[in-house]
């Protein structure tokens, strides 16, 4: 949803070639790869009796991904208030300790590290300009 309404925002602000063709193919290699997993999840999905103690650990799958879901919503829903630099840390480190990810300087380091990776990615590498949020916005 966010890289639709980017690439939106990108034709309006009339950026430049290269980054709108680095976010179509980001945005289309993720679409196909989704894509690709639930069409294997359908089509090779074995149909069998299943027993009480598979449906208790189904319904233990089903709050953790519907946690998750929830999760991801909440910080899709805080980009455009928190801004990209607080909320991308802020989900990563709530999304690990719910994981029970251990030890904290893990989850602090992996946080880090991903806000870095994906900060050189777009802001350096493809010019792209990433959420500021309206808390940070008079700052820029």
């Amino acid at each position: 949803m966010y890289t639709v309404a980017n690439l939106i925002d990108q034709v309006i602000k009339e950026v430049e070639w290269k980054t709108f063709m680095y976010s179509v193919l980001i945005g289309a290699g993720v679409f196909i790869t989704a894509g690709i997993c639930v069409i294997h999840a359908i089509l090779f999905s074995k149909r069998r009796v299943v027993t009480d103690e598979e449906r208790a650990e189904g319904r233990i799958k089903f709050r953790k991904i519907s946690v998750f879901l929830l999760l991801s919503v909440g910080f899709i829903l805080s980009l455009d208030y928190l801004g990209y630099f607080i909320a991308v840390p802020l989900f990563l480190i709530v999304m690990f300790c719910w994981l029970r990810v251990r030890p904290w300087w893990k989850v602090i380091l992996l946080s880090a590290a991903m806000l870095a990776l994906v900060h050189f990615l777009f802001v350096d590498w493809a010019g792209m300009a990433l959420p500021v949020g309206c808390l940070f916005a008079d700052l820029g």
